[in-house]
C-alpha cells in the first residue's frame, strides 16, 4: 500500500527528482552494473515468496551529483518485519559517496542514511526518499560508510565529476560513464541541433 502511495506522490514530493522502475525497465539501462546487480539478486529473490521490492531512480537537479542517475532497490520482507523495522536500502550503480559503499561489486544494503539508522515505526516510505535525495546534496564525509573518499572538499567534488563523466578515481574501480549523464549530453545534442536548424532556416 505504501508503495501505490508513494508513486502518486513521487513527482511532488521529490520535485520530478526521482521515480519508480519496474523490473523490466532496466532493460532500457547503459548502465551494466545494474543488469549485473540484479542478476545477482534474483536468486535470492526467488527464495523468499514474502518479498515485497521495487526500485528508485533517483537524478539530482542540482547539486554535485548533477545530471547523473543512479538506482536503488527497496526492499521489504518479513524479515526486516516493517514498518516496525527499516527496509533494506541498496545503491545497485556504481557510485562515488562517502554514505554509499559500491565498491568491489558491493550491492546489498550499502547505504548508510539517518532515516535508516534512527528508524520508527512510524516512518514510511517518502521519508526514505527524501533521506536518499538528502544524501545526494549533503554528503556527510565526516561519518562516511567507506574510507576512501577525500574529506578535502575540492578534491571530493572533483572526484564525484569523474565518477560520473567517467576515469579513474585513485582507490576505487574505475568509472564507467554514469548512464544517466550520457542521457544528458544525448539531450545536449539534441537540443544544440534544434538551435543550429533554427539559426539555419532564420538565414536561409
Amino acid at each position: 500500500k505504501q508503495v501505490y502511495k508513494l508513486t502518486r506522490r513521487i513527482d511532488s514530493i521529490s520535485n520530478k527528482q526521482a521515480s519508480i522502475l519496474m523490473e523490466n525497465d532496466f532493460e532500457q539501462k547503459e548502465q551494466t552494473s545494474v543488469n549485473d546487480s540484479l542478476e545477482r539478486r534474483e536468486s535470492q529473490d526467488n527464495d523468499n515468496d514474502k518479498l515485497e521490492c521495487f526500485y528508485l531512480e533517483i537524478t539530482p537537479n542540482d547539486g554535485p551529483y548533477q545530471n547523473g542517475s543512479w538506482v536503488f532497490r527497496i526492499e521489504i520482507t518479513d524479515e526486516t518485519d516493517y514498518p516496525v523495522c527499516q527496509p533494506l536500502v541498496s545503491c545497485l550503480t556504481q557510485i562515488y559517496h562517502p554514505n554509499i559503499d559500491t565498491t568491489y561489486g558491493n550491492n546489498h544494503n550499502n547505504v548508510c542514511l539517518s532515516t535508516l539508522n534512527d528508524w520508527e515505526p512510524t516512518n514510511t516510505l517518502d521519508d526514505v526518499l527524501q533521506g536518499l535525495l538528502f544524501l545526494f546534496y549533503e554528503p556527510n564525509v565526516d561519518d562516511p560508510l567507506t574510507s576512501n573518499v577525500s574529506q578535502d572538499d575540492d578534491e571530493f567534488l572533483t572526484n564525484v565529476r569523474v565518477s560520473i563523466e567517467g576515469g579513474i578515481v585513485e582507490d576505487f574501480d574505475e568509472f564507467q560513464q554514469n548512464y544517466g549523464y550520457k542521457k544528458y549530453l544525448r539531450l545536449q545534442q539534441k537540443l544544440k541541433r534544434e538551435e543550429d536548424e533554427k539559426i539555419f532556416q532564420n538565414h536561409n
